[in-house]
């Protein structure tokens, strides 16, 4: 009987220690995984957003008379933070390469992001 219940005892002793660690990582990965989904949930939102800001702007510039859209000028700055917006020719020109044509605040690392379109504001690339 002794026997048996030491036994019983110890099995509970071990068993007790097995699954109480067991609870704090799986917290931790639960946790982990909502943090991960909500930051790729505002990426995509952020991209999103930074796309139709930038082809508003294209069509408020290009509605403007006296523009000049020979040269893929930056259209702006900061659409919404940290995304800048420029004009691109498709096929790309080598003016749209040259960084004098490109956003200064992407040149300058003042925003990570930045979204394309072309002459009729479709959008042709975003990094």
């Amino acid at each position: 009987m002794i026997k048996q219940l030491t036994i019983f005892v110890s099995c509970l002793f071990l068993l007790s220690g097995c699954v109480t660690p067991m609870v704090q990582p799986l917290i931790n990965a639960e946790n982990k995984l909502k943090e991960t989904v909500a930051a790729q949930q505002k990426k995509q939102v952020d991209q999103s957003s930074a796309k139709i800001k930038c082809q508003e702007a294209c069509q408020q510039a290009v509605t403007a008379n006296g523009r000049d859209f020979s040269s893929g000028p930056c259209l702006s700055n900061e659409v919404i933070e940290d995304w800048a917006c420029d004009i691109v020719h498709v096929p790309r020109l080598p003016a749209d390469n040259d960084p004098a044509n490109q956003c200064a605040s992407f040149r300058e690392g003042k925003v990570q992001h930045f979204v394309e379109v072309d002459l009729n504001c479709t959008v042709v690339d975003y990094y």
